[in-house]
């Protein structure tokens, strides 16, 4: 890893023009290390550019240039000339180009020199420099470790703490799950000497509801909420009629699919909903159920041991339930 440091420190001092790509359905994990790792690079002069597919949840809004981030779905025209260019890519939160398949083929077509920094296993992408460690809570965390291991280190500044705390924030829960590493909080506490305000962040991100937010958690957990007693499961389902009821925002759900796995007795946790042209998919599990197994062998998508994420372009949504819940007796006994 450090000789790969190295070479990402060179990269960044010896060029100019880069991109930074992350994942649709970005979270604060993806939008903040793209965040941080911009300012980063603004602060020495660089010519940047952030892409993602689709819009960032409303609760990230308040970040610091969240701006700048350049949406396919809202200017795709944009996106493609900038993809044209030579610039550096790197890739910040994801390893599949399942994950930007709204503009896959403009990125495979680019022949950029193309960095990964991602806490995920298993890169389907190939990528001329690999930054991966699965031993942290996060991507942001990943990204601060790298930073502080060169001489860019001197370049970071609040806008970049406020990046990674965010992402560490979002990507453990408040520190509620995959943080049990010391070094995670030591980093936290780096983070918190450069001034941020922890309270701003959490109030912007956990307190900032809207009244149809509320309601829509509600009707899930009261209408949409069906247990599996035999499996240890339970699963939420919404459909995109439901979402216009309650005047749906990106960023809405985030964080219902954890809400079954408080039931006691209940192991994995799933959220299904409709988008546009596929049924989206989120596992969460405690101890051995590994769900990002189950996405990597029955739909696209990946993740961690006990979270993980994909879609389904085959089926509706009551069909993808039903194949799911045909599968279930594969990765977790009735017995256990």
């Amino acid at each position: 890893m450090l000789n790969n440091i190295k070479k990402f420190e060179e990269i960044i001092l010896n060029n100019k023009n880069f991109i930074i790509v992350s994942h649709k359905n970005p979270d604060g994990d993806s939008t903040g290390s793209s965040l941080a790792l911009y300012h980063l690079l603004i602060n020495i002069n660089k010519n940047a550019h952030i892409i993602f597919p689709d819009d960032l949840p409303f609760f990230l809004k308040w970040m610091t240039n969240s701006d700048k981030i350049i949406i396919y779905e809202k200017e795709p025209q944009k996106v493609i000339e900038i993809l044209k260019n030579n610039y550096i890519i790197i890739c910040l939160d994801f390893n599949t180009t399942k994950q930007i398949i709204q503009f896959e083929s403009y990125f495979n077509n680019n022949k950029s020199y193309k960095i990964l920094i991602d806490h995920h296993p298993d890169p389907e992408i190939h990528f001329d420099l690999i930054l991966k460690d699965e031993d942290v809570s996060s991507t942001s965390e990943l990204l601060f470790k790298i930073i502080e291991k060169t001489s860019l280190k001197k370049n970071t500044d609040k806008n970049f703490a406020e990046g990674i705390f965010t992402g560490i924030l979002l990507d453990t829960l408040s520190f509620s799950v995959n943080a049990h590493r010391p070094a995670t909080y030591k980093i936290v506490s780096k983070l918190l000497e450069y001034g941020i305000d922890r309270d701003f962040i959490y109030n912007n991100i956990f307190n900032n509801n809207t009244l149809s937010k509320v309601q829509l958690t509600g009707y899930a957990i009261y209408k949409k909420l069906k247990v599996v007693h035999n499996y240890y499961t339970a699963y939420i389902w919404l459909t995109k009629k439901e979402f216009e009821m309650f005047n749906y925002r990106p960023g809405d759900i985030e964080g219902l699919v954890n809400y079954p796995l408080t039931l006691e007795g209940i192991k994995l946790s799933a959220l299904f909903y409709e988008k546009d042209n596929y049924v989206k998919i989120s596992l969460r599990s405690r101890g051995n159920i590994k769900v990002n197994e189950i996405i990597k062998n029955h739909f696209i998508g990946g993740g961690h041991n006990n979270a993980a994420g994909g879609e389904e372009y085959n089926l509706n949504i009551e069909e993808t339930i039903k194949k799911f819940l045909k599968i279930l007796p594969q990765y977790i006994s009735n017995e256990d």
